[in-house]
């Protein structure tokens, strides 16, 4: 995906968000912005959780997390394009 694919879709989703609460719009904006942030980061320190957690001032503990709960799973010197959501 291209950044300018990323981009107008981003742009879409960010019209969608105009039919909900301002509650449900911001938690649903967080969360993808959170979700973005994290692959981002973690594909510019090829998926090391400990730099990762370094660079955004966070234990990496919490990092964790952020990956459970965006169901990130990383693959060591992993791009971006190989995070994946975790397959329930």
């Amino acid at each position: 995906m291209t950044d300018q694919d990323r981009e107008r879709s981003s742009e879409r989703a960010f019209r969608s968000l105009y039919s909900l609460d301002l509650h449900s719009a911001r938690k649903r904006l967080l969360a993808a912005f959170e979700r973005a942030y994290v692959q981002r980061l973690l594909d510019r320190v090829g998926g090391n959780v400990a730099a990762a957690a370094r660079i955004a001032q966070v234990d990496r503990v919490t990092l964790f997390r952020m990956l459970k709960r965006h169901g990130i799973r990383i693959e060591r010197g992993a791009s971006i394009d190989r995070l994946r959501p975790i397959e329930r």
